[in-house]
């Protein structure tokens, strides 16, 4: 019996080793003889295998590869001994390189024109992805970078529901006047807020200060106060 055993995805380029499992059930050693082949991905050390597998035991052998291109790598195994024989076939995804880079330079330009330098970010993979490049001419494109940073962050202590809150009040309208490119939905910005309000009030201490995470811990004055600047100035909702 043959069993192969292989890893649930691929990346493009990856080099691997794919173990089979060869098993004997009967009451005495056998020689085998164990063979692979592939399609989108090589055999980088042979594709054969001899090996004895003692009585009612088992061996496992492996076969170094490589994936080829994106898309799917198929492989079959097969082993025989004499008049015993096994085989077994599988496929694997192998996905694309997708890692993204993004980079914004921001300043001004008076008069005349202004150079300026591009290079490739080290270790690229050639065949794959690309550069694209957007200019603005209104300075309210660092604020909008600003305020999807924001909107996006994952982590929610007191501080930076306080800063999301203050940013997406003071500019949401303006930003949504330019239809700034990647900026949320007007009732889409207005749920979240709502909802960020809701969580930074039920953080609030019974002194009146505000820890990081949670209402309990020890209120820090940094966080009291940059929280304290959202309370008098929007937690009425009337900026929303």
């Amino acid at each position: 019996m043959v069993r192969p055993s292989p890893p649930r995805f691929l990346n493009f380029g990856d080099r691997f080793e794919l173990p089979v499992v060869v098993q004997n059930q009967t009451d005495a050693p056998l020689r085998v003889d164990v063979v692979a082949r592939t399609t989108n991905a090589s055999l980088t050390d042979g594709a054969g295998r001899r090996v004895t597998v003692p009585a009612n035991d088992r061996v496992e052998v492996r076969f170094p590869a490589a994936a080829a291109s994106p898309g799917t790598a198929r492989f079959q195994v097969g082993a025989v001994s004499g008049k015993w024989a096994d085989a077994g076939q599988f496929e694997l995804p192998v996905w694309t390189p997708a890692t993204t880079e993004a980079f914004a330079t921001y300043g001004q330009i008076d008069e005349g024109a202004i150079a300026q330098p591009v290079k490739a970010p080290a270790g690229v993979v050639t065949g794959f992805g690309g550069l694209e490049i957007t200019t603005s001419s209104t300075a309210l494109q660092a604020l909008t970078d600003a305020v999807l940073y924001l909107v996006s962050y994952r982590f929610e202590c007191a501080e930076q529901l306080s800063s999301r809150i203050i940013a997406v009040a003071a500019l949401r309208d303006v930003l949504t006047a330019f239809e700034a490119e990647g900026l949320p939905k007007p009732d889409a910005m207005v749920a979240a807020v709502t909802r960020d309000i809701e969580r930074l009030r039920g953080m609030q201490n019974s002194d009146g200060g505000f820890a990081f995470w949670r209402r309990g811990d020890e209120s820090w004055q940094y966080i009291s106060i940059h929280a304290a600047h959202f309370t008098t100035n929007y937690d009425d909702g009337a900026h929303l």
